[in-house]
Formats: structure tokens, sequence, C-alpha cells
């Protein structure tokens, strides 16, 4: 919904589903409403990739940056989930949020045990990526990811 990616020629894509996906953004809408996009979504479910730090320029701190997300995660109707990325073990908590103040189910994911869903043994072999994924502990899966060299014309 953002940026034109040139080897799109759009900004979008349509399906045949009935689910729609869209990119949040936590940059204020506009000079008259300093408020973040995101907060004019009404999500069904989120998921949360990353927190990093961004748009010192609207957030002063760390803290009011998190407490955007939070707040975004309190749009998510009871019905809904939230799977946030969390980097390390012991970090699995949506925004820096307690998860006894959440009403919504969540689940987490990333390369640390701790987490939820947790993808491991990472092999590269020419342009095929294979790896794991366990849900809760057990094997989910051994997937494979093929991946041309887009580098070399």
């Amino acid at each position: 919904m953002g940026g034109v990616a040139e080897n799109f020629g759009k900004s979008y894509g349509l399906g045949g589903g009935e689910e729609f996906i869209l990119e949040g953004d936590e940059y204020e809408t506009a000079f008259w409403d300093r408020g973040p996009k995101f907060f004019h979504y009404h999500p069904d479910d989120l998921i949360i990739t990353s927190l990093e730090y961004d748009h010192a320029d609207i957030y002063p701190d760390f803290e009011t940056y998190q407490l955007a997300f939070r707040r975004l995660v309190n749009l998510v109707p009871r019905r809904g989930r939230v799977v946030i990325w969390a980097m390390r073990k012991n970090r699995a908590r949506p925004c820096g949020a307690r998860q006894k103040r959440l009403f919504v189910r969540w689940k987490t994911y990333g390369f640390s045990e701790g987490n939820d869903w947790v993808a491991s043994g990472f092999a590269i072999d020419g342009e095929t990526m294979r790896f794991r994924v366990a849900h809760a502990g057990a094997l989910f899966g051994e997937f494979e990811w093929w991946q041309p060299d887009v580098t070399t014309s």
C-alpha cells in the first residue's frame, strides 16, 4: 500500500480469496493527524515482524514507540490473534505488554527457544535454503526454500 516496487509496477496485488493482508505503518497519518496510520485499521489478526525504534521525529523514546504498538494490539478483537517476533528468549511479550493485560490470543516466533514457533537448523546449498520449524518444542516440519540468484543478469 506504500511505495511502488519497480518489478511489480503497483503497490498492491489482488488474489481470489476472502482474506486481505495490509502492511501497517506507525508513522503519523498526516500533518493534521499525528496518530499512527495503523490506528485507522481494524485488523482481525495481526503479525508484528519486529519492533525497532524508528521515527525519532515522532516518538521521543522507545517506550512511547512501544506504546503505539500496544495500542495497535488492543485494536484486535478478542476472537483475533496476534503473532509477534521475539528475538531473544524471555523477550516474548508483545510490545513490552504483560500477557495478563492482553485480551487477545497471542503467539511468538523467532530463532530462540522459549518462543511458541522456532525456526532452526538453517543450511544453504546453492540457491536452496533448508530449515526446521518447531511448535511448542515439537518438530512441526522441515522446509526447503528456493531463491534464485538475482544478483547476476
